[in-house]
């Protein structure tokens, strides 16, 4: 279950999106894990003040990921964002939650790995 919200910065908004693939399936491509359980929610922001970053994405990753695979999610989700959006690498940031066991709730269930 990665799950990551983005939001981008108001300057983003106005450009589109161009690439042929859908952004699940870049992150997934770059990172090289299955799409299938994979959430990208992208929100357009309204303001941004101080250091400028097209966009922030936070990343939440159940603790069963192996550090190899945090690492490649993290690096795709970024590279996806950039490609999709077309930003430089250095205007994106991504910031990973490691989820414990039984701290995810889905539906009336409570998700334990």
């Amino acid at each position: 279950m990665p799950i990551a919200n983005c939001i981008l910065s108001p300057t983003v908004r106005q450009k589109n999106a161009t690439s042929r693939a859908g952004l699940i399936d870049l992150w997934a491509q770059y990172s090289g894990q299955t799409s299938a359980e994979m959430t990208i929610t992208v929100q357009s922001g309204e303001q941004q003040f101080g250091k400028n970053y097209a966009a922030i994405c936070s990343l939440h990753l159940p603790a069963l990921w192996s550090s190899e695979a945090v690492t490649s999610l993290q690096l795709g989700l970024s590279r996806a964002i950039s490609d999709y959006y077309q930003l430089e690498p250095s205007e994106v940031i991504v910031m990973t939650s490691i989820i414990e066991s039984g701290n995810v709730v889905e539906g009336d269930n409570v998700i334990k790995w």
